[in-house]
């Protein structure tokens, strides 16, 4: 009897489920979950990161059974999502420095190409710029920089939380290093494809000369949150494995 009536309480609760008034605010474009249910965060969840895009193009279908085909999709993706993904470079690859000649910006350690698929991201871009110089006097600065035409062009972010200064001023011994430390973080959209670098260029010592090396590690993170407004692409076709 117990049993029994646990069904039937089930069986209510997955009608409720799909009965969404037609005048109530929808879940992430889904018309079969409101926005005010309490699964709606963790339905924007999975679909923020291509997880599930639904049954169809509108419908979550939250009553249906899951199959243990698409339960595997759902994983496969979940581990995905979860996964860092990292960018890494270094100059040189292994070992001594890279000659700086400083006629204006110069770029170090740019990353290669990354497509965004899916979803957006945020790529998190911590930097090193290692400065060796003979003689003292230079001063250098250096800040992350990004590209979206394969490094034709580079773009500073709006805020300049990666700016970073460092100078070797006269007396000091020769061969004392400063090491520079830009970061900074960078919303990037679906479809696009990004380069990362960082910028150096002297501000003092116009005579010196310096070699360097540098380090470049970028983090991509998932931009949204639970419960963020629905940004996700739009590619993807829907289906019982979506």
């Amino acid at each position: 009897m117990q049993l029994k009536r646990l069904l039937v309480a089930s069986s209510f609760a997955l009608a409720a489920l799909t009965a969404v008034p037609a005048s109530a605010q929808n879940c992430v474009g889904f018309t079969d979950v409101l926005a005010t249910d309490p699964i709606c965060p963790s339905v924007e969840w999975l679909r923020n990161r291509a997880i599930t895009l639904g049954c169809t193009g509108t419908a979550y279908c939250p009553a249906d059974p899951v199959t243990r085909g698409t339960m595997a999709l759902f994983m496969n993706r979940l581990g995905t999502a979860l996964t860092p993904t990292f960018l890494r470079k270094r100059e040189p690859p292994a070992g001594g420095s890279v000659a700086l000649n400083f006629v204006g910006q110069q770029n170090l350690c740019a990353t290669d190409a990354l497509t965004i698929n899916g979803h957006p991201r945020t790529a998190i871009v911590r930097g090193l710029v290692n400065l060796f110089t003979p003689s003292g006097g230079m001063g250098i600065k250096a800040w992350v920089v990004y590209s979206t035409d394969g490094g034709t062009t580079w773009i500073t972010p709006a805020t300049s939380d990666g700016l970073a200064y460092a100078s070797l001023y006269s007396g000091q011994t020769p061969t004392n290093d400063v090491s520079l430390h830009p970061m900074n973080v960078i919303d990037l959209n679906v479809g696009s494809s990004y380069r990362f670098a960082l910028a150096a260029i002297r501000t003092a010592g116009t005579g010196d000369v310096a070699n360097a090396y540098c380090e470049n590690l970028v983090q991509l993170v998932n931009r949204n949150g639970a419960t963020s407004p629905l940004d996700v692409g739009t590619s993807g076709v829907h289906g019982r494995g979506d």
